[in-house]
């Protein structure tokens, strides 16, 4: 016998991420190299704070998501694109259920005084923090009473951070 989750139910998970009390954070870490820098480890997903944590930033966005099959020129444009997909986004909740989305998808951009310019290799998405400033090193961080819990966390090839750049950080959370 199969079971199946309902998208309603994903839906109100959606809601219910969405909302969470707190704040929420996109944390980077991790400094030194993986053995196998090509192929970094999967996580187990029992971890509960990055590796070696550099910093992390006050999410800038969030979004109700869903991805997009062949979508038209005016999706592609009006929609953001991740991980070789464009998705269907909106913030208002309403929509997001007529529409079909069941997943969020949280944006940074880390500027180049914003962080310690190091090379990173783990990105994770702290939830409930109960803390409200822009950027938070890895002092800062630490010194947080309320600090939540990581909701995500992905190993990356190493990214090297310069002062020329940006880094625009994605995260979907699929519920």
């Amino acid at each position: 016998m199969y079971a199946a989750v309902t998208l309603k139910s994903r839906q109100r998970r959606m809601k219910d991420f969405y909302n969470l009390e707190g704040s929420k954070y996109v944390l980077i870490g991790r400094t030194t190299p993986w053995t196998n820098e090509l192929i970094p480890p999967i996580p187990s997903g029992n971890e509960e704070q990055l590796d070696e944590l550099i910093g992390g930033k006050l999410i800038q966005n969030q979004w109700y998501v869903k991805m997009l099959t062949n979508p038209t020129q005016a999706e592609k444009d009006a929609g953001v694109y991740y991980k070789g997909h464009y998705y269907y986004r909106t913030t208002d909740p309403t929509e997001a259920v007529s529409n079909g989305c069941d997943a969020v998808m949280v944006y940074v951009g880390l500027d180049r005084d914003e962080l310690p310019l190091e090379t990173f290799r783990q990105v994770g998405l702290q939830v409930q923090v109960q803390h409200s400033a822009e950027t938070v090193t890895a002092s800062q961080f630490d010194a947080i009473t309320e600090k939540g819990q990581l909701e995500v966390i992905e190993n990356r090839k190493p990214q090297t951070r310069e002062e020329d750049q940006m880094e625009d950080i994605y995260i979907l959370v699929q519920m």
